[in-house]
């Protein structure tokens, strides 16, 4: 696991609504705020090693995203479950809604806003961030415990 090369970067989706989805993207990943970010860490330690392995993941300050197989992604009281539309690659959103627009427009509109972030990008429109996760690790028990020590 590393911790994103930058901070999450905000007001990134003005003019962007969002609509829920009448089928929800399959989840390659889940992002915790906050309080959730705790618990999805809290959560996450509580695996053995082996399952562990199974995911990677990015944090900053108060932010973790975890990805992975879909049975293998942690539950923890409010996270946020991501999932990847079909043909994009660089993109990942909250597996109920959907952008109002094109989702490969937005993806390049992002590309090119912030060109130094690699990506994928995690989208999130509660908070009006947009999260850069290109440097996601495999999660190591004691980075992620430390990141968990450093959070508190």
């Amino acid at each position: 696991m590393r911790e994103t090369a930058g901070e999450a970067t905000s007001g990134t989706m003005n003019g962007i609504g969002w609509v829920p989805r009448a089928e929800p993207l399959p989840p390659v990943a889940v992002l915790g705020i906050g309080a959730a970010a705790t618990a999805l860490a809290r959560r996450s330690l509580d695996r053995p090693d082996e399952r562990l392995a199974k995911l990677s993941g990015c944090a900053a300050a108060g932010v973790l995203v975890l990805s992975g197989p879909e049975e293998e992604l942690p539950w923890a009281d409010g996270v946020v479950y991501l999932g990847r539309e079909d043909g994009t690659t660089g993109l990942l959103m909250p597996t109920r809604l959907a952008p109002s627009v094109p989702v490969p427009l937005l993806e390049r509109a992002l590309r090119r806003r912030f060109p130094l972030a690699a990506p994928p990008f995690v989208l999130v429109p509660e908070h009006s961030l947009v999260i850069p996760v290109g440097c996601a690790q495999t999660v190591d028990r004691q980075m992620l415990a430390g990141w968990l020590r450093e959070s508190r």
